[in-house]
């Protein structure tokens, strides 16, 4: 015997409420639909389940039986209910994602951070852990993402080789690319610098050259070839710090293009137009091909696929 689950959701109403008409405006039913489902619910039970009265309904001794029953699984059902909706809304849920080292994920913060605003309730986790250690774990479940910057313009067998990049012959690890992103050079308007034409880096050797936090030094060694060198390469604990002590004007910014709409916050500071060509990054997301990520997860994605050109001032992610 099979019987619907509206049955006994309208059964438990009517029991709680000891009322067909309330029970039946509170399921938005009507009072005669309500009253032909109960009677359909106790003949495939084969037991009475109410006694009528002039004021509503009693339970009968099988009905207080089956209401006793039926009490801890409604309000399981509810609360499952209630959990679901969330999730489909997209309140609740946690969000799993690995870094290979803390200025990957000073990198990618202003994406968390856009996130987070939208969608305040969503418990996104960062972890710094070795490369070693996350294709296992994008696997296993134990995260769900993993983000990792690699040279823009190198070649795939070189990249291969580089720290936070997955090496992964079997298809079991995707790879969505945010893009690949040249460098800015910025300068606080004091500095006496030409903006209008293109310079090179020759130019600006005598001031010292600032940069957020890199795990190796890349950057530099890159850059320094354009240089004399004797110039100073200094890096900072991080993108805020840069833009505080370029505030000074005696400094020069080398920083990653990925947000280019940061470094900009007023017109103090202006980007500088290079002849030699600008350091390229390409920032990388992982995930599993083969396990199913959670709800809140797989939002995420979708999210930073609306939003993988990350300008706040112009992208329907911006805050």
């Amino acid at each position: 015997m099979a019987v619907e689950l509206e049955y006994f959701r309208l059964f438990f109403e009517v029991a709680r409420q000891e009322n067909i008409t309330r029970a039946a405006e509170a399921l938005h039913l009507s009072q005669p639909t309500a009253t032909i489902e109960l009677h359909k619910l106790e003949a495939q039970l084969g037991i009475p389940l109410f006694i009528r009265h002039s004021k509503g309904v009693k339970l009968t001794p099988e009905g207080e039986y089956l209401y006793g029953r039926l009490r801890p699984v409604m309000s399981d059902l509810l609360e499952l209910e209630a959990e679901a909706e969330d999730i489909g809304r997209l309140k609740t849920g946690v969000v799993r994602i690995s870094f290979n080292n803390v200025p990957s994920l000073y990198t990618f913060q202003p994406y968390i951070e856009a996130f987070q605003t939208q969608y305040p309730d969503i418990m996104v986790q960062t972890h710094i852990l070795p490369r070693s250690s996350v294709q296992n774990l994008l696997k296993t479940g134990g995260i769900d993402i993993s983000f990792a910057g690699r040279p823009g313009d190198m070649p795939r067998p070189a990249i291969r080789q580089l720290p936070g990049v997955l090496q992964d012959s079997s298809g079991k690890i995707r790879e969505f690319s945010l893009g690949s992103f040249e460098d800015v050079i910025l300068a606080h308007n004091h500095l006496p610098v030409d903006t209008d034409n293109e310079i090179s880096f020759k130019t600006l050797s005598h001031y010292h050259i600032i940069y957020p936090p890199e795990p190796d030094n890349r950057r530099q060694d890159y850059y320094m070839r354009f240089m004399r060198k004797s110039n100073r390469f200094i890096g900072l604990d991080n993108i805020d710090s840069v833009l505080q002590l370029l505030s000074l004007g005696d400094f020069i910014a080398i920083v990653p293009g990925l947000y280019t709409s940061r470094y900009t916050p007023n017109r103090s500071i202006r980007f500088l137009k290079m002849k030699e060509p600008l350091l390229k990054t390409e920032y990388l997301l992982h995930y599993s091909a083969e396990r199913h990520m959670g709800l809140a997860a797989v939002n995420f994605l979708k999210f930073i696929t609306e939003c993988k050109e990350l300008d706040y001032q112009e992208l329907p992610c911006s805050i």
